[in-house]
Formats: C-alpha cells, structure tokens, sequence
C-alpha cells in the first residue's frame, strides 16, 4: 500500500522542516538567548530538546570539539536501568559560539542555565514544557505558528516546535551526502 504523505497527523507523513530563511525570522524575534542557543544546537547538532537541556558542561569537551549525550531516549534511566549514550562530534566551524557560550555561563553546571524553581533547578520535563511554551510564542511572533494538525483530544499540533529542528540538521546531512545510517547514528 503506497505511503500518502498529505494526510495530517499520520505517523508517516513527512515532518516539516523549516527554510533557512524561516529559522532566520524566528531568530530576530527571539530574545531568551537560551531558546536561541537551543535552536542552534538543534539546527547543528540534532539534539532532541530533552537531550539539550540535560547537557551538562561536564558531559562537554570544548578542546577536543565533542560532547556525550547521556541517555538521550531516556532521562529517567536511573530509575529504568534503560538509556543510550552518544559522542556528538562539534563541527570546528561551531566551536566557537560553544565557547562564547561557555564563557557567558562559567559557574553553570548545564549548558542550558535555568530561572530557579524553589531554590532548585525546575524538574525536566517542566523546562521542556517552558521552553516549548517560549517557542510558541516566538513562532508567533515570525507568523510561523501554523497548526498543522489537530489531535482527536483537540490539542493543536502545530508545522514547527523544537523537533523541527533535528529535522533541519537530519536532512542538511542527508542533503550533504551522508548515508542514512549516518544520519542515524549521528542522531541517534
């Protein structure tokens, strides 16, 4: 049975990536620079939002261009004994925005800083909620809020959110070349 990729909210539809023109828009209207910084990784580096905000500077080496994604399907592997590490290799062209980045938050244990919740960093699954929230309203902002579809519990599915963005750096490495195992893999 042919696949049909026009259907909203299939599974095998194909995800909509946004234009470079598109994320440059949505950038000059964002202000959080931490919402900017995380569309830089995911545009560059693929990571899901989950794995941008657990990144810890410890899990990052900066000399040798690469970090490890600690249990990027799974943030609750302690309590599960079930996750997956990665090595993301840093392209060398980037390396510098990781470093600019690293020396405005020098005392930070994340990558992504976080606004205190009670003294303590908020619980993760409320900074992807945050973060998603913040998307939103800069998505807005560009008029690149489409919803793209909407689920049978009435929640809006909008074209663009964070995943997007992995989106962007699968298919400019697959449109570079790379074998999709690679891609794959360099995604995990």
């Amino acid at each position: 049975q042919p696949v049909n990729y026009d259907v909203p909210g299939k599974k095998d539809k194909l995800p909509s990536v946004p234009t470079k023109k598109e994320i440059l828009t949505l950038l000059s209207y964002v202000q959080d620079v931490r919402i900017g910084f995380s569309i830089f990784v995911g545009c560059f580096q693929g990571l899901r939002i989950g794995e941008i905000i657990s990144l810890k500077w410890g899990n990052v080496n900066l000399k040798e261009g690469e970090f490890v994604v600690k249990d990027g399907k799974n943030p609750r592997r302690k309590k599960t004994g079930d996750g997956k590490d990665r090595l993301v290799v840093i392209n060398k062209m980037f390396l510098h925005i990781w470093q600019a980045w690293r020396s405005m938050n020098p005392e930070e244990e994340y990558v992504i800083p976080d606004v205190s919740y009670n003294g303590k960093r908020a619980p993760h699954t409320t900074l992807i909620r945050r973060f998603q929230k913040r998307l939103l309203v800069y998505l807005n902002k560009a008029d690149l809020c489409a919803v793209e579809s909407v689920q049978k519990n009435g929640v809006k599915r909008y074209k663009y959110h964070f995943h997007s963005f992995r989106h962007v750096c699968g298919t400019n490495l697959r449109r570079s070349g790379m074998k999709i195992e690679d891609v794959r893999d360099f995604l995990g």
